[in-house]
């Protein structure tokens, strides 16, 4: 038998000091079953466990990292329908081709971002790469000294690196190749584009640089000879089907045969847990011994209790909301019963009274696992981030909101403070808010089916003005309205995999200040 914890076996120490100093001279029945408890506690903490017989197992398998370049030159048409496109493709052929061996996947901009850890399981790598949405890559540069640096802290001693990339703006190949050496990286680099380019466009409009020229993207001739030099291989990637050259030559490597030894515990924290429970409850059997745990809960305030001024409470914040007396309304949401529902409320009814600091401090209380309601909070506090005229915390939060729903209310507001904070003023945005029929009640939605269908079918108009508002259920409290786009039947279902805006903020770091964008 062996302690999984076996540093909590230490406490046993103190306990018993406490015994035997400080135990009664005539110490009852009860006192010893406590001790005994205590003991048994410390022993269940310290986890016993029995161990099996070790078994050694063996594993084939190669171990591959993909980089995809995310910058904004992967968009160019050069390749239809786009270079990424094509490099996503061309990803997703190869991991079916290799479905035993282990992938490790990269996206990098000016900065490197695991998105998918090593795995042998090809679907979820699939995912992952399938919820790398380019249209939240800020960044437009490209920077391979920044990969090769994140690939060097991987655990493996010799590393495989397939890099999907245009070659941006590099031009060091000698300390580029230096690099890939001493980190032990082997590069496969899949040139994905072609050597006479294209013009980049935004938005349907051809893009120019400070000197007013065209901004024309191709393959970076770098890439051919930094391969060679680091004793890697270089392909020119045109279409999906092409990445079988490089995924022939992966099969002619040596198959690594890894060996470890797998053993088990079968844990037996249970028993003395059990036993502690039993003498616990033997040692407080007794009438006179319940009468400090009856008047602590009696005394204790919960929800039940706090729950019956709830009505009269929202009644006054119904009321004062309607009347347009926004603080009033505020402070009678924050004497409800405390609740994701309740918070959400009073910080909306800050943010109607102009008290945006007090908005945001109760929007950071809100813990819920709602993916609608996590948007919902994370758009208002940009809202209210950037009527303080905090346009890098606004930025943030619009970020948040796009990494859990394709929100065009949060791009499009996300585009307008980067817009205003270039000229120093403040963007005009709307909070969202939500009715209250019931203290209890979940938040409601922000459209009911019929307003969507309505929305859909007419699909016109500017959906970023503050639209008119609805009362509902126990009114006082008003809906944005939202246009929502005509749903495609053709289109792949969403993926369940989910990168969170955390990610979208490392590979967008400093992408304001990029010295060479394109």
């Amino acid at each position: 038998m062996v302690f999984v914890n076996a540093w909590m076996l230490l406490a046993l120490v103190p306990l018993a000091f406490f015994y035997l100093r400080y135990r009664p001279a005539n110490p009852s029945r009860s006192t010893h079953l406590l001790y005994a408890a205590a003991l048994l506690m410390l022993l269940a903490l310290a986890r016993p466990a029995v161990v099996d017989t070790a078994q050694t197992k063996q594993h084939e398998t190669h171990d591959y990292i993909v980089a995809v370049d995310a910058s904004f030159s992967m968009q160019a048409d050069d390749l239809s329908p786009t270079r990424y496109a094509v490099a996503k493709a061309a990803i997703a052929r190869l991991l079916r081709r290799h479905p035993h061996d282990r992938f490790t996947l990269f996206a990098f901009t000016a900065n490197a971002l695991l998105i998918s850890p090593p795995t042998t399981d090809t679907a979820i790598s699939l995912q992952a790469l399938d919820a790398l949405n380019p249209q939240y890559i800020l960044s437009k540069s490209t920077d391979l000294r920044s990969l090769f640096k994140a690939v060097a802290k991987l655990p493996m001693r010799e590393k495989t690196l397939i890099v999907f990339s245009d070659g941006g703006d590099e031009s060091d190949t000698a300390g580029l190749a230096t690099l890939l050496k001493r980190s032990r990286i082997r590069p496969y680099f899949a040139a994905t584009g072609t050597r006479h380019g294209a013009a980049l466009k935004k938005d349907g409009r051809l893009l120019k640089d400070r000197r007013d020229a065209l901004v024309v993207s191709r393959i970076n001739p770098m890439l051919e000879p930094l391969a060679r030099e680091s004793g890697g291989r270089y392909y020119e990637i045109r279409t999906p089907e092409d990445i079988d050259a490089l995924s022939d030559d992966l099969d002619a490597d040596a198959v690594k045969i890894h060996t470890f030894r797998v053993q088990s515990l079968h844990e037996l924290f249970f028993v003395p847990l059990l036993l502690a429970m039993l003498l616990f409850f033997a040692a407080a059997t007794r009438l006179h011994r319940l009468y400090p745990f009856v008047l602590v809960a009696m005394l204790t305030p919960h929800a039940a209790r706090a729950g019956v001024f709830d009505g009269w409470q929202l009644h006054r914040a119904q009321t004062a909301l309607h009347e347009k007396r926004y603080e009033e309304a505020a402070r009678a949401y924050e004497k409800m019963t405390p609740s994701p529902k309740s918070f959400y409320n009073a910080a909306t009814a800050w943010y109607m009274a102009g008290n945006y600091a007090k908005a945001i401090e109760y929007y950071r209380q809100i813990k819920t696992a709602d993916p609608v309601l996590k948007e919902a909070v994370f758009y208002n506090m940009g809202n209210a981030a950037a009527r303080m005229h905090r346009f890098d915390e606004a930025r943030r939060w619009y970020l948040h909101a796009l990494s859990l729903t394709d929100d065009p209310d949060a791009l499009h507001n996300l585009r307008v403070v980067e817009a205003r904070a270039r000229q120093h003023q403040p963007p005009a945005v709307t909070a969202r808010k939500h009715g209250n029929d019931r203290a209890s009640a979940g938040v409601q939605r922000k459209n009911d089916n019929k307003r969507k269908k309505k929305a859909a079918s007419d699909g016109k108009g500017d959906s970023k003005r503050p639209a008119e508002t609805a009362a509902h259920g126990g009114g006082g409290s008003e809906h944005r309205t939202k246009r929502i786009p005509v749903a495609d039947k053709n289109a792949p279902e969403t993926p369940q995999h989910r990168l969170g805006y955390r990610a979208y903020e490392l590979i967008n770091k400093g992408y304001s200040h990029e010295s060479k964008p394109w």
